[in-house]
């Protein structure tokens, strides 16, 4: 989990990172910050309009 045989003695596998599904997950989690903040400021003016 940690990159850490059970001997105690760091894996060689935890510096191979995949990049693209790093990137994937980094992007996805930007847009869909993006989107929520985008929905909750337009539910905000709607709002504000009818009073």
């Amino acid at each position: 989990m940690i990159g850490l045989k059970p001997n105690g003695v760091q894996s060689p596998d935890f510096l191979n990172v995949d990049w693209g599904m790093f990137g994937s997950s980094v992007g996805s989690a930007l847009l869909s910050a993006v989107l929520f903040s985008w929905l909750l400021g337009r539910r905000s003016d709607v709002q504000n309009s009818k009073k």
